[in-house]
């Protein structure tokens, strides 16, 4: 029978799809019946997802010499519900597990259509589709139409009532590789698509529709043709070279009530920070500047707080000087967004600091304690020198040319005047 496992259409150097493609997710279905025939009227059949692992491959679904997996699904094939459902074929891999439509999910994929059904030139690349007792209805589809990508919505279960749609791109050539994503939250569905040399936006989001709200779906992508006919050489082709699903919750990063620093016992810096709603899935890390001005972690801490939305950390940095903070918030899909830098300046030099004139663009400064920032200014206010005053006597080199006159030199709380 012709859905048998060979190798025959596999690329050079490449066994079968399931070494391109991840399909531990995936059942596939042919345009073919039980007697192997693409038959118009006919029941299709499904490969399972055991044989589709095991490396099933056909002319229907086969490895290309350009190492993507070729999707071929012609006008006469046979369909999942012939006259009371589906009258299109369809070459296409469907998602096993059933989820409540609210979970977050998507669908991310590259492909580009080889050919289209000549009458329609019109190819359903990827869905999220009813599941269950729903597996009759379509929900969302991605259409490849004559060089458009138009994502729809269905408004109903049954019927095309309250249906939307959206060109994502035009003018995307036949064989060029799209880029697409179908996404969906408890509220919302998401499209993307981007393809070198299209037009538009390539951005579309639209409301979960109230019918659909907690039903079953899952999600489907292919080569779903929107045709029928007796040709067995007029049809659908088309190349997938990634597919992946992604199940993680990617709620927005949180945004932040506040972020606050206060000097506390012994020299040691609090932080405190609170977020408009309680994170999840959220990273965060407690990022300090150094004299330079770059930032390096000092702590991580996860999601989960002390009390209640209340966020603490004690710094224990605690020489005297200037401090600069910040907060790294960090999600499950490696989205990062940062807090806005706070700075708190420690008071008091514990040591004794002594500051001799700038000579040959350097300057000699003694100290009796342990390491300290120091920041040198001229008389405009901007910053000219940046140091670590180590213990002892010192000098510290000034980069570039100084003009002879009057500059300061701060330490933690103390501001030194240096003349040159």
């Amino acid at each position: 029978m012709i859905f048998s496992l060979h190798n025959a259409y596999a690329g050079p150097g490449i066994s079968s799809p399931d070494s391109v493609l991840n399909l531990t997710s995936w059942t596939l279905t042919l345009p073919i019946n039980s007697n192997g025939l693409e038959q118009e009227g006919t029941k299709c059949i499904s490969i399972t997802n055991q044989a589709l692992n095991a490396g099933y491959t056909s002319k229907y679904f086969y490895v290309s010499a350009d190492t993507g997996i070729t999707f071929w699904c012609p006008i006469d094939g046979a369909t999942t519900s012939p006259g009371v459902g589906s009258d299109h074929p369809r070459t296409e891999l469907v998602e096993i597990t059933n989820r409540a439509l609210g979970q977050y999910a998507s669908l991310s994929a590259i492909a580009a259509v080889k050919q289209y059904p000549s009458k329609t030139n019109d190819i359903i690349i990827g869905q999220i589709h009813g599941g269950a007792a729903f597996s009759y209805a379509p929900f969302v589809m991605l259409h490849a139409t004559a060089g458009n990508i138009i994502a729809y919505v269905k408004g109903d279960t049954t019927g095309n009532a309250g249906t939307t749609k959206y060109t994502l791109l035009q003018n995307v050539n036949i064989g060029a590789k799209v880029s697409y994503s179908i996404a969906s939250d408890s509220t919302t569905i998401y499209f993307t698509a981007s393809c070198p040399g299209a037009t538009g936006t390539g951005k579309w989001s639209t409301p979960i529709p109230p019918t659909w709200a907690g039903l079953p779906v899952r999600f489907s992508a292919g080569d779903y043709v929107q045709d029928t006919g007796i040709s067995s050489i007029d049809g659908g082709m088309i190349t997938f070279y990634q597919l992946l699903i992604n199940l993680k919750n990617l709620l927005p990063l949180p945004a932040l009530s506040y972020f606050n620093v206060q000097e506390s016992l012994h020299g040691t810096i609090r932080l405190q920070w609170s977020f408009n709603k309680p994170p999840t899935n959220v990273s965060m890390t407690v990022e300090r500047s150094d004299y330079k001005g770059v930032f390096y972690a000092i702590k991580m801490i996860g999601s989960t707080a002390v009390n209640g939305n209340q966020y603490t950390y004690t710094d224990t940095a605690a020489n005297a000087g200037q401090y600069i903070y910040r907060l790294k918030m960090t999600d499950d899909n490696g989205e990062t967004k940062y807090s806005k830098t706070v700075a708190i300046t420690i008071e008091g030099i514990p040591q004794q600091i002594r500051i001799s004139t700038l000579i040959h663009n350097g300057i000699s400064v003694f100290n009796s304690g342990n390491d300290c920032a120091a920041l040198l200014y001229n008389e405009s206010g901007k910053v000219v020198g940046k140091f670590i005053i180590k213990p002892g006597e010192n000098t510290y080199p000034v980069a570039g040319n100084l003009f002879t006159g009057v500059y300061y030199l701060r330490v933690g709380g103390k501001v030194f005047k240096v003349l040159y």
